[in-house]
């Protein structure tokens, strides 16, 4: 009976975890990551959610993504202004374009795999094993 418990709190608790993760498509218009329009469905993408970029996507603020995918003829700028943080937790896939500022701090947590050379970055990556 024990068992039985144990399992069915395990089976909810990782249930919880993968729902809480969802896959944000940004328009292929694109616009800016914290406009509505930008994003298919109108839902802009929280710190546990898989971006995947279709157009081009920019920010003025620091961004939190899981895994984040930029598509081919797609890009993300980053212009954060006064060294702020910009996190991925998961996976990195670039096809298409990636540029950020002098001030953009960048922290990749997972794999990040570059299919274009379309990347610029005017600061050294950081990258953990967390």
């Amino acid at each position: 009976m024990k068992q039985f418990f144990y399992l069915s709190v395990i089976l909810l608790v990782t249930t919880l975890a993968v729902s809480l993760s969802k896959e944000i498509k940004s328009t292929e218009k694109g616009g800016d990551w914290f406009i509505p329009s930008t994003w298919i469905d109108a839902e802009i993408p929280g710190e546990n959610d898989d971006v995947i970029i279709n157009g081009n996507v920019t920010s003025n603020k620091p961004i939190t993504c899981n895994d984040l995918t930029i598509n081919k003829d797609a890009s993300l700028i980053l212009n954060t202004p006064s060294a702020k943080i910009n996190v991925f937790k998961g996976n990195f896939t670039l096809f298409g374009c990636f540029e950020s500022d002098e001030n953009s701090i960048l922290l990749f947590k997972g794999k990040i795999t570059k299919n274009s050379k379309c990347f610029r970055n005017m600061v050294p990556l950081l990258e953990t094993d967390e």
